[in-house]
């Protein structure tokens, strides 16, 4: 029963991990259709002979990082290394994996199309059909008598000594059946590396893990919980080929926002720079983030001393600084506290650039919507005169 909850909490998880881990993008495409051939084995008391395994996929990749996937296999398992007394081998059985998929090279390195090698991992549940197979043990104890007689003198008589043993020899017996239809549900995990041969066609390697009750029934030593491995090598094809919006790498939009940053104005009849608030020009510097975090990239360490340095331009300025997530990505209450880090991160870099704490406001917004047509440039602290 613990093992079926698991497998129900991971199949809830692939339907809503991708809403909540991230930002959502409206694609119309993106549909994949998949192959793959190789072999598996059954991890109980040993690795058990490996088996031909196929399986076939349907499913679609919800944006550069989350997707979902459908995913029918089998046929066979092999079982001999166990001590029941039972052997199958080449037990026909067939499964429906339901994947929620991950894609690690997009999610830590940005979506690039060009991109030839991708690694995922997914998980989810496992439902598995095959034949019920029931049996029951017996103990048989074999009770044998030997007797042995040997001849011995007494002056000119022979006498018999007659001398007896007995050996208990035990047996045990199993008998095993086959009936109907039986259902089993399960967990799996796996990864899989792809090699992207065009925008359609992509050739990958997968391996999958999974446990779930046996399809040997009582014939296994673990039969409530079995261990099995695949491994395949397939293709993935992709109707009209991958529609997905490429992330802008961050340092690109950095050099956008940079050109933002104010140059302070200066009266050029008396050449004195003007340092009220009513001559400030408007800073609008934005520091963006990766998803869930409140860390500073490389680049938003150089906009924060660009921004330090015209701060310290205008001391009698006031500054808000507004930080903001993407709602799409997380819990409100999550992203409540995390744009008020991003806010105190970006507020304790700027006094440490010498920045007079009594010029900034810290605001958190928590989550919110797309604010420059691309929901990843939504997890951003800005920096407005107040």
């Amino acid at each position: 029963m613990k093992h079926q909850l698991i497998a129900l909490l991971l199949f809830v998880a692939t339907l809503f991990a991708p809403a909540n881990a991230m930002a959502q993008e409206k694609e119309s495409n993106n549909y994949f259709f998949g192959f793959g051939l190789g072999g598996m084995t059954v991890l109980n008391d040993g690795i058990n002979s490996p088996t031909a395994n196929f399986n076939i996929s349907v499913g679609k990749y919800l944006n550069p990082v989350w997707g979902v996937r459908l995913q029918v296999g089998g046929l066979w398992q092999s079982l001999e290394m166990q001590d029941r007394g039972y052997e199958k081998y080449c037990k026909k059985f067939v499964e429906t994996n339901f994947d929620g998929m991950v894609n690690v090279t997009n999610w830590l390195g940005g979506y690039n199309p060009n991109r030839v090698v991708d690694f995922s991992v997914f998980a989810g549940p496992t439902i598995n059909f095959s034949s019920a197979v029931s049996g029951k043990f017996d103990t048989n104890y074999n009770y044998t008598t030997t007797v042995t007689t040997t001849p011995s003198y007494n002056g000119d008589n022979i006498v018999n000594t007659i001398e007896s043993e007995t050996t208990v020899t035990t047996t045990k017996s199993s008998a095993f059946s086959t009936s109907g239809t039986k259902t089993r549900v399960g967990a799996m995990v796996g990864f899989d590396l792809g090699f992207n041969c065009s925008s359609k066609w992509a050739v990958n390697l997968e391996g999958r893990f999974g446990v779930a009750p046996s399809i040997f029934g009582q014939g296994s030593d673990c039969h409530s919980r079995e261990a099995t491995a695949r491994v395949t090598l397939g293709a993935i094809y992709t109707f009209g080929g991958k529609n997905l919006k490429r992330k802008p790498i961050i340092k690109e939009v950095v050099k956008e926002v940079i050109k933002e940053v104010p140059v302070v104005r200066e009266d050029k009849s008396t050449d004195v720079k003007e340092t009220s608030s009513s001559s400030v020009t408007p800073i609008y510097s934005a520091v963006f983030f990766k998803i869930n975090t409140a860390t500073l990239t490389p680049e938003g360490k150089v906009q924060i001393k660009l921004t330090a340095k015209s701060i310290k331009a205008n001391p009698n300025a006031k500054f808000v600084l507004n930080a903001y997530a993407d709602k799409n990505t997380g819990y409100p209450a999550l992203n409540q506290r995390l744009t008020e880090r991003r806010a105190k991160v970006v507020y304790d870099a700027l006094i440490a650039e010498g920045v007079n704490p009594a010029q900034l406001e810290q605001v958190a917004n928590g989550g919110v919507d797309t604010m420059f047509g691309d929901d990843r440039l939504t997890r951003v602290t800005i920096m407005e005169v107040k």
